[in-house]
Order: C-alpha cells, then structure tokens, then sequence
C-alpha cells in the first residue's frame, strides 16, 4: 500500500468539462416505499444463494454441470416457487432509501 502522498502525486490528471458531467435526478435523499418486488425479481444474482448451498459455480451454467446440475436445477424452482408466493403475497416489505451527494476533489 502506498502513502497517500505518494497516491495523491502519482493520480491520474483528469480535466473535467462541465458538459461531461451528467447531473443526477436528484440530490439528498428520495424514499421509495413499497416498491414494486416483481420490478426488482429479474436484477436478482443468484450465484450467492448457490454457493450458499455449496453449489459452486457461476447461475446458469450451474445447470448444464455434469455433477451438480440436476440439484442446482431443483433448487432454483424451489427458490422461484417461493419468490412467487413472496411477490404475490406481499410478504416482504420493499423500503429503499436512496441518497445522492455531490461529489467533490479537493486539488492539494
């Protein structure tokens, strides 16, 4: 790890143009209660909840694997049977709070 002294000296000089800024929406802080849960369904990564149940590889080339594939495959429509019910149901509570700041460099 460097010294920041020696980061700071050796950062890569960066001209910004106003016109290459894109503005945020908004800045501060939006709430989105009760956001819709099937909205957000196909954003899920499913890697993580395969290899929390040890099943070691990358969502869908999971199922083509000659050892775990089958398994992999019924575990996933018994999650998909449960994540229908949950959307269905209601059953989770979908509360984001969203925050946006400024962002700012300071030359030294």
């Amino acid at each position: 790890m460097l010294p920041i002294e020696v980061a700071r000296a050796r950062r890569t000089p960066i001209e910004w143009k106003a016109e290459d800024i894109a503005a945020p929406s908004f800045t501060g802080v939006r709430v989105l209660d009760n956001y819709p849960l099937e909205e957000l369904v196909p954003y899920i990564d499913w890697s993580p909840f395969f290899i929390t149940w040890e099943l070691h590889g990358k969502y869908l080339k999971l199922f083509d694997d000659p050892v775990v594939g089958e398994r992999a495959k019924e575990l996933f429509a018994d999650a998909q049977e449960l994540l229908d019910k949950i959307v269905r149901e209601k059953l989770l509570i979908r509360a984001w709070r969203l925050r946006h700041l400024p962002g700012e460099c300071r030359r030294r």
